[in-house]
């Protein structure tokens, strides 16, 4: 029966709408919703919105539980909501909020959206070491795939640790699985990622119930930080072979072997290899550079950007090898130095920019150079020999040096080579006439080996 009177869903838009104190305009701006679409519903000129167009709206007017899905039922012209409403998986529900703006990334968020598009994949694995900004591609990549692909976003993080279950009103028993689902609309979206979380780290039959859950709804799971979790790669094949419309995206330090997903090994910002005698224009255009000169702006609005903190900004960007975390901790610094002295201390103590000005007081041990020295103590002694000895290379070398050093064949350090790459220890570069097939040991990484020797 069609939606009348308060049960309207143009009604229950506008009075929801007065409640939060927005506008139509102000609603317009946080849902990406038109303006004329939100006026258009509210005057009942348009009844059944897109799901879509729902989802947007319910978010943006934060609807949860029992409110949500009567929103959605009003949407629908016998009055049901549908068995997964796109909002209880929401992208701005689960997702942590963005650090920072997306920059360098674009062509990334748009290879990886073709690839699930054309269905030739539906599981990709980011790969890299911290700080390289995994958990920002993959909110962009989410947020693309909620707001252009009509998908909804299950996120679930490594920092709520699965198998913990969802919180639930005191005095109410813990539920098996099953029963918890079959009175899905009651579930918040917070619980729900929660669940899914629990589900997934518990073995074949809580797999069937979260792929009960979710059936053919369109869905992309993010598991970010996979390696941190104890989600095995079994429980998302399994849930990939059940639900036809999920796609996968899972975040990690380190690849993982034998999960047969589409790696991505993400390397971190683009530097200048060449700064002496570039123009500034030219300059600022690498990501990492831009980057860094966006946070000198935000910090220091008062001071005019010149020639000269251009290039301070280049050779700092270069010393912390583009790393997006080693920039912003860099950054905090800026009130307290000068852009050429920030310069100086990133050219002879780059570890020194890794922890930022918070990290710093805290002194917990969490920070960046934490994590990276304990990335390269996990290498093999083997490759920590190599990472010191072509760290002290001042030009892009090749896999044919790494044999030579090592006195190993060409396959051999090919492989050596090739497994750093795929750790993301080691970047691409191209040598001074532009060859390519040549490598750079990342800095910060070369100056944590030496220091562990």
């Amino acid at each position: 029966m069609e939606g009348t009177g308060e049960d309207a869903f143009g009604q229950l838009l506008r009075r929801w709408r007065v409640g939060e104190g927005l506008t139509q305009a102000a609603l317009a701006a946080r849902s990406m919703v038109s303006v004329r679409t939100i006026r258009d519903l509210e005057l009942g000129h348009a009844r059944y919105p897109r799901r879509q167009t729902v989802g947007l709206l319910a978010d943006a007017l934060r609807l949860d539980g029992e409110r949500r899905a009567r929103f959605a039922g009003a949407a629908t012209a016998d009055g049901a909501a549908p068995a997964v409403p796109g909002g209880y998986l929401g992208a701005a529900a689960q997702m942590p909020r963005p650090s920072g703006p997306l920059i360098g990334r674009q062509r990334t968020v748009q290879a990886v959206t073709d690839l699930f598009d054309s269905r030739h994949e539906r599981w990709v694995s980011i790969v890299g070491i911290a700080g390289v900004g995994k958990t920002r591609l993959a909110q962009a990549i989410a947020s693309t795939a909620y707001v252009h692909g009509s998908r909804s976003v299950l996120w679930v993080s490594a920092e709520r640790p699965a198998g913990r279950s969802a919180e639930r009103p005191a005095g109410r028993p813990a539920d098996p699985p099953g029963g918890r689902l079959a009175r899905r609309h009651r579930i918040s979206r917070s619980q729900l990622s929660a669940t899914a979380a629990e589900l997934l780290s518990k073995g074949e039959r809580a797999v069937e119930d979260l792929a009960a859950l979710i059936e053919d709804w369109p869905v992309l799971l993010v598991v970010d930080g996979h390696d941190a979790t104890r989600i095995p790669a079994s429980s998302l094949f399994q849930l990939l072979r059940r639900c036809p419309n999920v796609n996968v995206v899972t975040t990690s330090r380190q690849p993982e072997p034998e999960t047969g997903d589409c790696r991505l090994v993400l390397s971190p910002l683009d530097i200048p290899e060449d700064i002496n005698g570039r123009d500034t224009q030219g300059l600022a255009t690498y990501p990492a550079v831009a980057l860094l000169l966006s946070n000198l702006r935000l910090l220091r609005p008062d001071v005019p950007l010149t020639d000269a903190q251009t290039v301070a900004a280049a050779h700092v960007s270069r010393a912390l090898d583009g790393i997006p975390l080693a920039l912003r901790a860099a950054a905090s610094w800026l009130p307290l130095y000068r852009s050429d002295e920030l310069m100086d201390l990133a050219l002879h103590s780059p570890l020194t920019l890794t922890e930022s000005v918070s990290d710093r007081s805290a002194g917990d041990g969490a920070g960046l150079r934490a994590s990276l020295s304990a990335t390269v103590a996990s290498l093999p002694p083997r490759h920590r020999w190599l990472i010191r000895t072509l760290s002290q290379w001042r030009e892009p070398w090749s896999v044919e040096n790494a044999a030579e050093v090592t006195g190993h064949t060409r396959d051999q350090a090919a492989t050596a080579v090739h497994e750093l790459l795929e750790r993301g220890l080691v970047r691409s570069a191209r040598s001074a006439d532009g060859e390519f097939g040549r490598f750079r040991v990342l800095n910060l990484v070369g100056h944590l080996a030496v220091a562990a020797a």
